[in-house]
């Protein structure tokens, strides 16, 4: 599995992107690469399209243990920590623009981040080392 920041004009705060090559006698590089590629550097096909800004960041990706949530916009957030199956494993709720929390009973493993503020829901994949 390869994972990616790509920044361009369209999403100039970026997006993460993962690939995951296992499907075997499919040359995926060149079947996603350059389609995802033109796609992030192609002008936008209205001009007053605007692009979503982002509820939150988090760091590290992957996580060792501590995971900090960076609000954008707001001080209040519902926090859900699901596993790949959609099980909500962890639920929190944030009072603050950042917060940060220690996961480590939990499994290593590929988990969604689910936060939901004032200004809607927002999903994020997170891995815990």
């Amino acid at each position: 599995m390869i994972y990616c920041e790509l920044s361009s004009s369209i999403a100039p705060d970026g997006y993460f992107i993962s690939y995951n090559f296992n499907v075997q006698g499919v040359d995926m590089p060149n079947l996603v690469d350059v389609p995802v590629f033109d796609l992030l550097n192609s002008s936008p096909l209205n001009v007053n399209e605007q692009v979503a800004k982002s509820t939150f960041t988090f760091y590290p990706n992957p996580v060792d243990d501590v995971v900090t949530i960076a609000l954008n916009n707001s001080e209040w957030a519902a926090i859900k920590l699901m596993d790949i199956a959609g099980n909500v494993v962890v639920e929190l709720t944030a009072n603050t623009s950042e917060y940060s929390t220690s996961l480590s009973g939990l499994a290593s493993g590929s988990y969604l981040l689910q936060i939901e503020t004032g200004d809607g829901k927002e999903v994020k994949k997170m891995i815990l080392r």
